[in-house]
């Protein structure tokens, strides 16, 4: 079956593209201006296109069985003068999808919308959603059209960027893993509801194809029928960063790399790390100029601590544990051998955020803990990023100064750059 999801690139489009996807029968095809910054299955091709030209949605709905339209401007106070924008692509652009529906006999059509509460905060988004929405209840009643229309909550999830909108949630896990204020307008006890991207996948689809839209008099709010207030989702936030200082890098592996300098490692030594990982530990390890000495690893694909044990010698600097998708090592015997030989632990939990092993949350437990932001990491940014944390403040004031080329200050340079040692 042919499939067409407009914005697809996006953060619910994607999600949905990558649903569809899972059924090899599905041809599934992305239409947005915005090339998708993940790897999709073999099943899913792009099309470079924009809603707001007819003619190109045209040529490629033509053979499609099911149109998910999931393009549009998002913002707030991002979009106030931008209201011509809003209404081109919100409103123009969701017409021309409808109406290209209507003209090549398109079996099914999903359509995305904002609830309408009492009183609702009009904005220039919220107004050109509502009325996009208008427009295809229209088009349904009018010509007996099969289009679900759905209005979703606040939705969250994997991928969802913090810039250039503003997301509440993306937002507050950043401020408190750098260590910095957490931004709340009003008195934070006003709530919201919170509903997983990936649920909203799996409700765009079963609720299109069970043909919910043949109904012309329904339109359905979608959430997770939880209200919670902001604070209690900012202390939730807090709760899960247990690490006192952190320190924001262009990626995961200079995180790891400056760790490495951090702990003393230096030219010649050893450091103890899994073989079973992405290639950032390993290269890291060669990069300060040392030797990664490889232990390996258990079942659930982690490293032995037994091999760790069996891998120390004179020359070992440090141990470079790697949680692998999610799953957190035997931190606790990998602590002991630690403080038996005296030796840091860095811990990679890039794959791992929000994991916990005795309650106690990946990232928590060795001298410095390193996170990537990379699209393809749970904690994604666009194009890509990272940052160290831990509790000892010698250690962050160090990685904060080398991370800015070796100055305390504006006007003092302590320690000129980060410089392999000779």
């Amino acid at each position: 079956m042919k499939i067409l999801v407009t914005g697809g690139s996006g953060f619910i489009g994607s999600h949905i593209v990558e649903e569809l996807a899972k059924d090899k029968n599905n041809k599934v095809y992305i239409f947005d201006i915005v090339k998708p910054d993940i790897d999709h299955s073999p099943n899913v091709k792009y099309i470079d296109g924009d809603i707001c030209y007819k003619t190109s949605i045209d040529k490629a709905i033509q053979g499609c069985e099911e149109v998910y339209d999931c393009a549009g401007v998002l913002g707030t106070h991002e979009l106030v003068f931008q209201t011509e924008r809003a209404i081109d692509t919100n409103i123009k652009g969701a017409f021309n999808v409808i109406q290209s529906c209507l003209d090549f006999n398109v079996k099914r059509v999903f359509h995305p919308t904002k609830p309408i509460f009492k009183n609702y905060w009009e904005n220039t988004y919220t107004i050109s959603k509502i009325t996009a929405e208008n427009f295809v209840r229209m088009f349904r009643e009018v010509y007996k059209m099969d289009v679900t229309v759905l209005r979703w909550m606040n939705a969250s999830g994997p991928r969802q960027h913090v810039y250039p909108v503003r997301k509440f949630i993306p937002i507050i896990i950043t401020q408190a893993i750098l260590n910095e204020d957490i931004e709340i307008y009003g008195t934070g006890n006003q709530t919201v509801d919170i509903i997983d991207v990936r649920d909203i996948a799996n409700i765009a689809i079963s609720s299109t194809r069970k043909g919910i839209g043949k109904d012309l008099d329904k339109v359905y709010d979608v959430g997770s029928g939880h209200a919670i207030s902001c604070n209690d989702v900012a202390e939730y936030v807090l709760k899960k960063t247990n690490s006192k200082y952190a320190v924001a890098l262009n990626s995961g592996t200079d995180a790891l790399t400056l760790a490495l300098h951090l702990v003393g490692v230096k030219k010649g030594d050893e450091v103890i790390t899994p073989p079973n990982s992405f290639i950032s530990p390993t290269s890291s390890i060669i990069h300060i100029g040392a030797k990664p000495v490889f232990a390996d690893v258990c079942q659930d694909q982690n490293i032995n601590p037994e091999q760790i044990e069996k891998s120390i010698t004179k020359k070992t600097k440090a141990i470079m544990t790697v949680h692998l998708t999610g799953r957190i090592s035997n931190i606790d015997k990998i602590l002991k051998i630690s403080k038996k030989y005296s030796i840091p632990i860095i811990e990679d939990a890039a794959q791992a955020i929000g994991s916990k092993f005795n309650n106690k949350m990946a990232g928590s437990f060795g001298d410095i803990s390193c996170f990537s932001c990379h699209p393809l990491k749970n904690l994604n940014g666009i194009g890509d990023g990272g940052f160290l944390a831990t509790n000892k403040k010698q250690l962050a004031i160090k990685a904060k100064m080398l991370s800015n080329h070796g100055f305390k200050n504006r006007n003092k340079l302590d320690d000129f750059g980060f410089l392999l040692s000779p």
